[in-house]
Parts: structure tokens; C-alpha cells; sequence
């Protein structure tokens, strides 16, 4: 793990059964989890339901399908990372269920390589970043909005 400087960006790691991910701690508005979340009846895959967070109601999204990745059955106990992400007219917040919360880690911006240019890009995931014999995938908050406003297009939260 990176020592955190100033001249560091600080992540909130998790992770997806054997990956791990991490996105901007500024971006993290706080950590719940699934057992707060109500089902949707007709909900589109990957979408978990709606909690309220602050006053706000937001959709909870599977990161995994988020990912195109394979979405392993969630439990109640499974948390949830509030998040937040600017793009286009405004912030848009949800939650993302992962197997697991993590370390906050210190990444420089040297350490991380664009996803499209290393090979690794995919849907939601925005750079890459070797830490000793771990590789942390960085979460493109901005990609996986536009995923929620496609969720949340035919839905009125």
C-alpha cells in the first residue's frame, strides 16, 4: 500500500469476489448496507433497490453488473458504498453493493495507468494501479452514472 501524502489522492478500496477496486474517498458519502435497501418490483438487472441516504432516494446497483461481471447472490449483510458522481447537469449519488469494504489508500497520479491504454478498459473502470503484487482497478464514478441514469430512465425516485 501507498503511504498517503499530500501530493496523494486518497481511494476507499473493495472488493468483487478476488478484484480489487477503489474510488476517490472524496467521491464516498458514507457506507450502509443492503439490508437498508427495498426491493423494486420489475427492477432491471443489477439493480438491487432504493434506500435513502441523508434524505435523498437513491438507487442500490450491483457493481458487478455494473462491470459486466457475473453477480454472485447478495446478502442482507452485504454493504454498500454511497457515492456521488458529477457529470453533466449535476451530482448524481447511488450505492454500489460490493463483497467487501476495504483499506483508504494513498495513489499518486503517477501510479495509474489509463484503463484504455493499458488493455484493461471496461465499462466502469477508469485506470489501473499496480500496489506491490496487488492490481487495484479504479472506478470511473462518471461511467457508472450514466449506468444508473439508464437505470433510473424509465423510474421516477
Amino acid at each position: 500500500m501507498t503511504v498517503a501524502t499530500s501530493h496523494s489522492h486518497l481511494y476507499l478500496g473493495c472488493r468483487l469476489g478476488a478484484q480489487e477496486y477503489v474510488l476517490p474517498l472524496d467521491s464516498v458519502k458514507g457506507v450502509t448496507s443492503l439490508a437498508r435497501a427495498n426491493p423494486l418490483p420489475d427492477a432491471p438487472p443489477g439493480v438491487l433497490g432504493v434506500t435513502t441516504v441523508g434524505g435523498r432516494a437513491l438507487l442500490v446497483l450491483d457493481l458487478a453488473a455494473c462491470l459486466d461481471l457475473p453477480c454472485p447472490p447478495a446478502s442482507s449483510h452485504s454493504p454498500v458504498i454511497v457515492a456521488a458522481a458529477t457529470t453533466g447537469p449535476g451530482a448524481v449519488w447511488f450505492g454500489l453493493r460490493v463483497d467487501r469494504t476495504g483499506e483508504v489508500v494513498g495513489l499518486h497520479q503517477s501510479e495509474l495507468d489509463r484503463a484504455s491504454e493499458e488493455g484493461h478498459r471496461s465499462t466502469g473502470v477508469a485506470a489501473v494501479a499496480a500496489v506491490g503484487r496487488r492490481m487495484l482497478r479504479i472506478l470511473d464514478l462518471p461511467a457508472l452514472a450514466d449506468w444508473y441514469r439508464s437505470a433510473t430512465a424509465t423510474r421516477s425516485l
